[in-house]
């Protein structure tokens, strides 16, 4: 029973270090994306409302977020930053 408890305790902390990760990485990733969108704005493109929209929720929606911002610069025409 102590040997299951304990893997029950050591997979819990695991899923949330590996929770932890990914939005970590999301993150980051949705600032690469806010930070090329905003330099093709600064290069003449055309803003776009719903682009912005995505830049201000990006710190606290990241998984929201990136597929628009993905779609808005692929319509722009920009090119992705990598993801990490």
């Amino acid at each position: 029973m102590a040997m299951l408890k304990g893997a029950i305790f050591v997979a819990s902390i695991f899923c949330a270090y590996t929770a932890f990760a990914q939005t970590s990485q999301q993150l980051n990733y949705c600032k690469a994306l806010t930070s090329t969108y905003r330099t093709a704005v600064g290069s003449g493109a055309t803003p776009m409302q719903r682009l912005e929209a995505a830049t201000v929720e990006c710190a606290t929606n990241p998984v929201g977020s990136i597929p628009v911002l993905e779609r808005g610069l692929k319509e722009m025409k920009v090119e992705l930053p990598p993801r990490a």
